[in-house]
């Protein structure tokens, strides 16, 4: 990787300037929403998760790495190695950060990854109610992922984890812009540390994109 980057900057890239990467551990996804590209991306078909001593190999070329992303286009609970990946890296002292649909996420996927240290887990859960939820996130039940963030949380709190849970939510539409209320007490009965908003929702005020974001912590007072 660094080496490409030298080749196509014409300069040497010292790896020591760079603290922070992202990894994509995966290539492919098990939903088939219809706002998302890898459903229908050649690459994601033809592509191998990535092995364990692969990621080992990236990361032991950084040495002042403080943080990893372990997440690209795919669904990254797929690879079945991640939490070797998380430990392996949390053993360096490095953050890591998982992105996932949380659908495959079960009780022990979730004691695995406490147990390797994870630091942060953020759940992509777009809409405050079943039905558009499930419209947006083709393949998912919205009861089962509800119960699968709740779950961690829960085990975060029994095992005193210092892990850091929250939920992302793409408005991609006006109807899950207008859930959002309802997203906030559902992340708050929850128990994620916060919410992240972000609205891309096209043909809205005179057919312009528009673009925002913005983000709840969710022991704040709604009231």
């Amino acid at each position: 990787m660094i080496n490409h980057l030298s080749k196509i900057t014409n300069y040497y890239v010292p790896t020591f300037l760079i603290n922070s990467i992202d990894i994509e551990p995966i290539a492919t996804c098990n939903l088939k929403c219809g706002f998302c590209q890898v459903p229908g991306w050649d690459r994601a078909k033809t592509t191998n998760p990535m092995k364990l001593e692969t990621f080992m190999e990236i990361i032991d070329k950084f040495r002042y790495l403080k943080y990893v992303k372990i997440q690209g286009m795919g669904e990254p609970l797929l690879n079945r190695k991640l939490h070797k990946m998380v430990e392996y890296a949390s053993d360096k002292n490095i953050d890591t950060l998982i992105n996932t649909n949380g659908v495959l996420l079960t009780e022990q996927l979730s004691n695995e990854y406490i147990d390797a240290r994870l630091s942060s887990m953020c759940f992509s859960f777009d809409g405050g109610k079943k039905e558009t939820y499930e419209i947006a996130r083709e393949g998912a039940i919205y009861e089962k992922v509800v119960q699968n963030i709740k779950y961690l949380c829960q085990l975060r709190t029994k095992k005193e984890s210092t892990l850091r849970i929250g939920i992302t939510c793409l408005a991609s539409n006006l109807d899950i812009l207008k859930e959002v209320p309802d997203l906030i007490n559902l992340s708050s009965e929850i128990g994620v540390d916060y919410l992240h908003i972000k609205a891309r929702l096209k043909n809205w005020k005179q057919h312009k994109n528009n673009s925002y974001s913005f983000s709840v912590t969710c022991n704040d007072d709604y009231e």
